[in-house]
């Protein structure tokens, strides 16, 4: 138990001394923005954020700017914004160089509104803080880095999907896209319905998906429980434990390993369970 803290505080400790490092080092003009930046996103084909210590509230609506916001009033932390390019850059940070800054009081929300007609690249990089899509998105890109925090995502559309937590869960309604990678340690992973190819390794965390269609589908988890859940669909399905059972719901009445979507399940030190809805 003591190792796994300490490589937790290691961890955390590594994803504040990046993000400090990156905006030390980073190129462009940075403006300090206050608590409150609005911005018309036609010309972007990125938008990035980052923070340490905040929770992010993402949701669209039917305006043109992005606007994002913080919900306190502490003048030491700001919205500092940066464009290179295309790319717009929105960090979160505390003034003055601190390497590590811990809240006892909780952590701030940063709420985001992002127009709907953006359908371009998202990318959040957060440490100690969750991130929450609370709005149907339809990206092409979203790729999502935290340690120390939660994913939830109620509804969300996008070509490529790469999700990376450390000490933290993932919980997705509904995703639809051609890729999706999903790398947690210590954390659970739960896709409630997923129609695209499914790449997911985890270690020390339970794994739940549910699978929608004829698509290539591999997770692999250390020390950890599967359940696959299948849509009445024929599937290719091979499954491997080291140290725990195979479990086929009896209900079960779509055909093993008689499709061409193709489902491979290893875990060592857990269960597999299939199911079907």
């Amino acid at each position: 138990m003591k190792k796994f803290i300490g490589l937790g505080l290691i961890v955390i400790g590594c994803g504040f001394l990046s993000l400090t490092i990156s905006s030390l080092f980073s190129s462009g003009k940075t403006l300090n923005e206050g608590n409150r930046y609005s911005e018309n996103v036609d010309s972007f084909q990125t938008i990035d954020l980052t923070s340490t210590s905040l929770d992010w509230d993402i949701q669209r609506y039917s305006g043109d700017e992005i606007i994002v916001e913080l919900s306190n009033d502490d003048k030491q932390v700001n919205i500092h914004s940066r464009q290179q390019g295309d790319t717009l850059k929105l960090e979160i940070k505390e003034e003055g160089f601190k390497l590590f800054s811990f809240n006892f009081q909780g952590r701030n929300k940063v709420h985001v509104q992002l127009p709907i007609r953006y359908e371009n690249a998202l990318k959040v990089q957060t440490v100690s803080g969750d991130v929450h899509i609370n709005d149907d998105l339809n990206l092409s890109s979203w790729r999502v880095k935290t340690v120390s925090g939660d994913v939830l995502t109620r509804d969300l559309s996008a070509t490529k999907t790469d999700i990376n937590t450390t000490s933290g869960n993932i919980h997705i309604q509904h995703i639809d896209g051609e890729t999706v990678k999903l790398n947690n340690v210590s954390g659970d992973s739960l896709i409630e319905k997923l129609t695209g190819e499914l790449d997911v390794n985890a270690v020390s965390g339970d794994i739940r998906v549910g699978l929608k269609g004829k698509y290539r589908t591999s997770v692999k988890t250390v020390s950890g429980d599967v359940n696959i859940e299948l849509y009445k669909e024929n599937t290719n399905l091979t499954m491997k434990t080291v140290s725990g059972k195979i479990f086929v719901d009896p209900g079960f009445t779509g055909k093993i390993g008689d499709s061409a979507a193709e489902v491979t399940v290893s875990t060592t030190s857990g269960d597999i369970r299939v199911t079907e809805r």
